[in-house]
């Protein structure tokens, strides 16, 4: 990109460009449509972690940094962020519906129609690639833990992804885990915010 921008400016002087992200959708070896994307989720990371004074294996505690840490971590995977459509996730349950046969093509038209219709939700909850597009999601992906065998644990962190819906900030879901987890003794922080990424509009030129 910064040979081009520096070498041959006038080639990306374009109003749209296609590139290789996109996909198709074929039934039956029949073609049905053509995926344009038209908007994307935010990337952050954040960093849960517990710390504990430790000590010797044999006399425990209760305040244990790594069942501490796990508690919270059990909390977060079972939280739903509220469902949001925007235009162009709306849009695409809307057409994609005429496509998808059975319980999930309905569910798609019933939440295009009401986007706090309970069973379609739940429905199109089912297929993860569907429940991220309505929502924000957050997944714990990586942990780590204590110092030896045989000690308590003085520090427990693990990293949770989260994808971000366009039109949501980085400070609400962070608010929103420190909410979800509800304990003080669990720090939850991130090294940098998502930076902005409103949808594109949509229109029929």
């Amino acid at each position: 990109m910064d040979y081009l921008l520096q070498h041959h400016r006038p080639l990306i002087d374009a109003e749209y460009a296609f590139n290789e992200g996109g996909g198709g959708r074929v039934r039956d070896g029949q073609y049905l449509s053509h995926d344009v994307q038209a908007s994307e989720k935010k990337y952050v990371d954040f960093t849960l972690e517990t710390t504990n004074p430790g000590g010797h294996s044999s006399r425990p505690t209760k305040d244990n940094a790594i069942t501490q840490l796990s508690a919270a971590l059990i909390k977060v995977g079972a939280y739903d962020f509220p469902v949001h459509l925007n235009e162009i996730t709306r849009t695409y349950f809307e057409r994609s519906a005429a496509i998808t046969p059975g319980p999930m093509g309905a569910a798609m038209k019933a939440l295009a129609k009401d986007p706090a219709d309970a069973r379609a939700i739940a429905t199109l909850s089912s297929d993860p690639a569907y429940n991220s597009q309505m929502r924000t999601s957050c997944v714990a992906t990586m942990l780590e833990g204590g110092h030896a065998p045989n000690a308590l644990p003085q520090r427990a962190h693990a990293n949770v992804n989260c994808r971000i819906l366009p039109d949501a900030t980085t400070e609400d879901v962070q608010a929103t885990l420190v909410k979800v987890v509800n304990d003080p003794k669990v720090k939850i922080t991130t090294e940098r915010a998502a930076r902005n990424s409103p949808p594109s509009p949509l229109t029929r030129n």
